[in-house]
């Protein structure tokens, strides 16, 4: 098992105040540390433009909302893709199971081409 590279979880979703027309999500590390801000860049877009619905305002901060949950999950994601490898026996008919085990957890150990 290859060390930990990124920022240890738990990791949680939360909502920070601003003075924009919405809040932004962030994704808080249990040590207090802000991991990422997910700025859906066209909601704040959105709020200056009259045309724009409060209710698309509202799809575009629940998608933003989603993604940072989803953002918060991903060590404990990487974590169940870990065990699941080492646990499970893989018969023959399962190899791309395995395979798409194996590839979650190089993209998510920066293993992959990303980012090089």
């Amino acid at each position: 098992m290859s060390e930990i590279k990124h920022t240890p979880g738990p990791w949680d979703a939360q909502l920070t105040d601003t003075p924009y027309c919405c809040d932004i999500p962030v994704v808080v590390a249990g040590s207090g540390f802000t991991v990422a801000e997910v700025m859906n860049l066209d909601s704040f877009g959105a709020c200056l433009d009259d045309e724009v619905t409060d209710h698309e305002i509202d799809e575009m901060e629940k998608s933003a909302r989603a993604t940072a949950t989803l953002i918060a999950a991903a060590p404990d994601l990487l974590a169940a893709c870990k065990l699941a490898l080492e646990k499970c026996n893989f018969a023959v008919g399962s190899m791309k199971a395995k395979q798409a085990l194996q590839d979650a957890i190089a993209k998510a150990e920066n293993q992959s081409e990303i980012l090089k």
